[in-house]
């Protein structure tokens, strides 16, 4: 069957002159960045991505990757010898005891475990979820017939407020060659653009960003509450015993040495995960407190335009606005990764 041909989409884009709005073929537009994009030569191999066509087999068999690996593999086995020493030594110690000292034991085993299983999901998860790409349409050059495009294809959310300070212009990236979202930043380790980058963590072998940095705090928050919970459950055994210790068994040295790393872990990362929730609560990267910091140093005032005035609003911007699957291993962070809401106050300034 023979069937017309739909005609292009035309979309109207205002202009601010006293000249008639222009009409942009959208899909020719489309056609052309996809196409682009399709010939260029980039390297998306060291994020992980949900999408067949970015996974690169030769790079995952290659020896860069497995050198990368070395500190997520480190990590995995720290975890696999502190459920060993707190589950298959301490615990099973406990059980062993008296009746009061098995009901310590199981009201341990489980508590520990789900602290455990939580915080091996938020690892995993941040691990192999994609922080975020430019996707396939989002223009990469704006000419003067075009000049409303970008912010046609944002939506009608809000237009694009970060532009170079010099030019005015939006802000491009030479090596990938396309204009870039507000937040999104160059990854050099992964030789890409990170949506709402937060900063490359080699122990994750990933960028933290916009589709990952839930799991990332919470995999430093649930880390933080199960070493700190072992090691404190710990404690009064290893104080009563602490001679014993010394000069016992083999499994009882371990108890020592799963305390101290229980207690140092324990206290880093609850640190990072205190910085990163007061981040969140301030709706600010990383990267955005690193320039705030440079210009606090030069005396000059750091506009956050995304500071929405109130801490949960900001924290609901990672968390998404169910306080129920908060601290869950779940997606639920909120929008696209492409357009972010903003502080009209600020707008003026930026």
């Amino acid at each position: 069957m023979s069937s017309e041909e739909e005609p292009p989409i035309q979309i109207k884009v205002e202009v601010e002159s006293e000249q008639d709005p222009i009409n942009v073929n959208y899909n020719e537009v489309l056609e052309r960045r996809i196409l682009e994009q399709k010939n260029a030569k980039r390297d998306d191999t060291c994020c992980f991505s949900p999408t067949p066509k970015d996974y690169d087999c030769n790079y995952f068999c290659s020896g860069r990757f497995m050198i990368q690996s070395i500190p997520t593999v480190f990590v995995l086995g720290l975890l696999g010898y502190g459920l060993y020493v707190y589950l298959f030594l301490y615990c099973v110690l406990l059980l062993e005891g008296a009746l009061a000292d098995k009901i310590q034991g199981y009201a341990f085993s489980v508590t520990f475990s789900i602290a455990f299983v939580l915080t091996l999901v938020s690892y995993i998860r941040c691990i192999i979820t994609n922080p975020g790409a430019i996707p396939d349409g989002f223009p990469s050059a704006i000419t003067t017939e075009e000049g409303s495009l970008l912010e046609a294809f944002v939506g009608d959310k809000k237009p694009l407020m970060e532009k170079k300070k010099r030019t005015g212009e939006p802000r491009y990236c030479a090596k990938c060659e396309e204009n870039k979202p507000d937040r999104c930043h160059h990854c050099s380790h992964c030789n890409r653009c990170v949506l709402k980058m937060d900063h490359h963590c080699p122990w994750v072998n990933n960028c933290v960003g916009w589709g990952n940095q839930k799991f990332f705090i919470l995999f430093l928050f649930w880390g933080s509450v199960m070493c700190l919970f072992a090691a404190l459950s710990l404690a009064p055994y290893i104080f009563m015993h602490f001679q014993d210790l010394l000069h016992g068994q083999l499994k009882d040295i371990q108890l020592l040495i799963g305390f101290l790393l229980y207690s140092l872990f324990g206290i880093c990362l609850m640190l990072f995960a205190a910085m990163h929730f007061h981040l969140s609560c301030s709706n600010l990267t990383t990267i955005e407190q690193f320039a705030k910091n440079s210009l606090k140093r030069r005396r000059k005032v750091y506009d956050n335009i995304y500071d929405l005035g109130d801490k949960k609003e900001n924290f609901t911007q990672v968390f998404g606005t169910s306080p129920l699957f908060w601290f869950i291993p779940i997606f639920t962070t909120p929008g696209d990764g492409l357009c972010w809401p903003t502080n009209d106050s600020f707008i003026s300034n930026v």
